[in-house]
């Protein structure tokens, strides 16, 4: 799938709020109104995959801004409440990255949903 056929996808499915835009690689960025507790917007990825298939990504930028947030890292306690949240949300968390593979553009506004309220709730984790 295009990104222009992502793209159309995501504007039937989500709220005129997301900004969509193609990015240089054919990937599509998802700018989301929703923020970590910086301040900071939630960007989100679509990057189209075999058989028409899609990954929905932070590309690591959740994960990353938390390192920023404390140098001792996070303790075992807040891995814990990551590791439920992902699995109550059914998003991945996989090398730093939060993600959820949509099968088709129907599912692509719900897997950025999860992804976004992923995204924002695991950052606030180093508050807690």
């Amino acid at each position: 799938m295009n990104s222009d056929a992502m793209v159309r996808g995501l504007q039937n499915s989500l709220s005129d709020i997301f900004e969509c835009s193609e990015t240089p690689n054919g990937a599509v960025r998802v700018r989301t109104p929703l923020t970590h507790p910086d301040g900071t917007l939630v960007d989100l990825f679509l990057i189209p995959g075999d058989d028409r298939k899609i990954e929905v990504t932070d590309l690591g930028d959740t994960t990353g801004w938390l390192r920023t947030q404390s140098a001792g890292g996070l303790t075992a306690s807040q891995n814990g409440r990551i590791s439920r949240l992902c699995r109550n949300l059914n998003v991945q968390k996989s090398q730093g990255r939060i993600t959820v593979i949509a099968r088709d553009r129907q599912t692509l506004g719900e897997s950025v949903a999860r992804v976004a309220q992923a995204a924002v709730l695991i950052s606030h984790i180093a508050f807690k």
